[in-house]
């Protein structure tokens, strides 16, 4: 039975340890590293041990001897050049355990190649092909290796099939680990909930897709417009494409803005919807509107911001104005009410006038009026419609008035006698 390499190593550190007298120490261990090792004719193996295998030292008796034992793989076979018949049989250990990493033989059958570092054996390899042997086991040290800041290569499988980072050598060949080269796709877009930043394999067609209308904030929505940056189908929602390279796009929208105006129930009111945004918008309310007796009506005031967004209403006094869809809005029309005032008196109808509600007027009717001057003549009296018992007052107005001046019929008399006239 011969023992490559192994033998004479072994030989050198038994003799020495016998010379000293220090079977102890060598009790302890001996780390077996170099050179590998290979065993023929070993009954029960196969002629490889594997790595971290478990590996004895056994004396023999008759003959004096020292062999190699792997209960692990095994085998047992003698070490060659240390079965000295002069050599004491007692000054061997019954069982001398050895930290043993024996390395399998590369024999040039098997090579494995990468386009990233391994470690090959617990060895690192950064130069390929590189040898490895039955049993070696390959690992990817960093599955991720960047070219540059956009484009990078990523362990996927190795030749053999699996998909795992470390691989174990079963047979003869040659094997790769297999990358996939991946790009940086970037999308761009107005409305952030799609942005993205992601890698995909190179070449590979790759689906983008965005809904044809998004709601953003309250008030904003985003209608798509197009695919910026290339594609197959760049003026649908849905495209697709295919990067051989890093590539940035940008999905444009059109945004649009909600205008919400606001104000009594009967006033009709133009403007409320969606609008694009930077497009000046016009807002128009009715002037005004009648009750149905025609003694109330609600006459436009004022347009007010009420959302608490800032924005300047040109004209804000005017029933129609415009303004620019730069931000959602919710603009009231503000009315007020007013109320018709009429004021009569015998020669007719004095006042007739619209007074806001809650103004006050000055309402005056003369105290006398000639019928036949120096004869006949009316005097006030009151006002019906009101307490009001004054030719002239202040009233302020809170309802419809109608209000009639009411008079007394008075007449000249003249007494006359012998002692004068009256």
């Amino acid at each position: 039975m011969r023992l490559r390499f192994l033998a004479i190593a072994t030989l050198l550190v038994l003799v020495g340890m016998m010379a000293l007298g220090s079977i102890p120490a060598f009790a302890e261990g001996h780390d077996f590293i170099e050179p590998p090792a290979v065993y023929e004719d070993a009954p029960g193996y196969d002629g490889v041990i594997p790595p971290s295998t478990r590996i004895y030292l056994v004396k023999t008796p008759e003959p004096p001897a020292v062999y190699v034992r792997s209960d692990e793989v095994g085998f047992s076979g003698p070490v060659v050049g240390i079965n000295d018949p002069e050599t004491e049989p007692g000054l061997w250990p019954e069982e001398i355990q050895l930290a043993s990493a024996v390395r399998p033989v590369y024999d040039g059958t098997i090579q494995i190649n990468s386009t990233i570092p391994l470690r090959i054996d617990g060895v690192e390899i950064d130069r390929f092909p590189a040898q490895a042997g039955l049993g070696s086991v390959a690992c990817i040290i960093d599955p991720i290796r960047y070219m540059t800041e956009s484009e990078r290569q990523v362990f996927d499988h190795w030749s053999d099939g699996s998909t795992d980072r470390c691989l174990t050598v079963t047979a003869p060949g040659l094997y790769s680990a297999v990358m996939s080269t991946e790009v940086l796709l970037q999308v761009r877009s107005e409305a952030k909930a799609y942005r993205s930043s992601e890698w995909v394999i190179r070449g590979t067609p790759t689906r983008l897709e965005v809904p044809q209308i998004i709601e953003g904030e309250p008030g904003v929505r985003y209608l798509f417009e197009e695919w910026r940056g290339g594609g197959e189908t760049p003026f649908k929602p849905v495209n697709t494409i295919a990067p051989m390279r890093a590539m940035n796009l940008e999905v444009l929208w059109k945004k649009e803005f909600y205008f919400e105006l606001k104000g009594p129930d009967n006033i009709d009111l133009m403007g409320t919807g969606w609008h694009p945004a930077g497009q000046r918008v016009v807002i128009q309310a009715t002037l005004e509107v009648l009750s149905a007796d025609g003694l109330t009506r609600s006459r436009f005031e004022r347009w007010e911001n009420i959302n608490g967004h800032g924005v300047v209403i040109p004209s804000p006094g005017s029933a129609a104005t415009n303004l620019i869809a730069d931000a959602p809005h919710i603009i009231e029309a503000r009315y007020r009410n007013e109320y018709l005032v009429t004021a009569m008196n015998p020669n007719g109808t004095f006042k007739k006038q619209w007074v806001k509600d809650g103004d006050e007027i000055v309402l005056e009717t003369p105290p006398f009026m000639d019928i036949v001057k120096d004869q006949e003549r009316l005097a006030f009296k009151k006002w019906e419609g009101d307490e009001m018992d004054s030719h002239k007052g202040f009233l302020v107005v809170d309802s419809p008035l109608q209000m009639i001046a009411v008079y007394d019929t008075q007449y000249m008399v003249k007494v006359s006698s012998p002692y004068g006239a009256s």
